[in-house]
Order: structure tokens, then sequence, then C-alpha cells
């Protein structure tokens, strides 16, 4: 477990035979195989106004106090208010999305993140797509000279 960056460097020094990132291999020598389209989620206190829209505007969410997923140098969703043309108004961030689940319970802000992390979410917070449905792609990522046995295996698995 470890930021993106971090696991892709460990597949490519062969520290692990597989990673699971949401972008195309940086490394030389890597490949990948596209696994999951996830759809990234707006996640809500009940309590507030978004909560009983249908789909939530990223205007929206900028306009609200944000608590910001970064894994190390990796961050997903700011890009995605820059394209947008707006700015993210963060005080909190975290690489935990079950803190962020947490936060966004409590009502310290809100927050984007993964619907496969949501999935089986047990906090008390509402989930609502974003229009435009904006998602990541899931790709495992292994070493494309010498992937092991075991990995190669478990890529014809899925």
């Amino acid at each position: 477990m470890g930021d993106y960056s971090e696991i892709e460097q460990w597949v490519a020094e062969g520290r692990c035979d597989l990673g699971f990132i949401p972008h195309e291999p940086r490394e030389n020598g890597m490949t990948s195989r596209s696994l999951v389209r996830d759809e990234l989620m707006a996640v809500v206190p009940v309590d507030s106004l978004l909560a009983s829209e249908e789909t939530v505007s990223l205007a929206d969410l900028a306009n609200e106090q944000f608590i910001l997923l970064e894994r190390g140098t990796d961050d997903e969703i700011t890009p995605l208010f820059r394209r947008a043309g707006l700015t993210v108004r963060s005080k909190l961030s975290t690489w935990d999305d079950y803190a962020i689940m947490a936060m966004v319970e409590d009502g310290l802000g809100v927050s984007i993140l993964p619907a496969l992390i949501l999935r089986r979410c047990q906090f008390n917070v509402a989930i609502r797509p974003l229009e435009g449905r904006p998602h990541r792609q899931i790709n495992a990522v292994y070493r494309t000279a010498d992937v092991s046995l075991a990995a190669a295996r478990f890529l014809e698995y899925l």
C-alpha cells in the first residue's frame, strides 16, 4: 500500500509483481492492463442541501469546504476542478478514504471519492453522482520482460 508513484516504482524495481494504479505506467519496461472504470462520486453530509440533488456539479463542491484525497504526489481531484476553471477550497487533506468519509459524516466538509471505495460505505454520508460522470481507469501494471508466473496466472483470471 502506497501512493501510486510508489506502487509503480516498486513494480519497476521488482519489489512486487503487480500494482494497481489509475493511469498508464510512466516507467519504461512496464505494461498495463485496463481492469475497471471507476466513477468519481460526490460525498456530502446527509443534512447538506447537496444531499437532495440528483447530481452534484464541481461548481457546487467548489463553494463548500473541500476535503482533498491526496496520496503523496498523487491528487486526482484538483485537476478536475482546474479543467473546469474552478479552484477547490481545501484546508483538509488526507490519504485515507475512510478518514474523509468520517470527516464528511461529522460535517467538516465535502469530498470526491471513487465509487469502488464507496460500495460498502458504512458512514452516514450522502453519495451523489457528479455532473458529467467523471471517472478514472484502474490498471494492473507489471514488468513487461519478467512477469512472474503467479502474476501471469492472476492476469489470466482477471
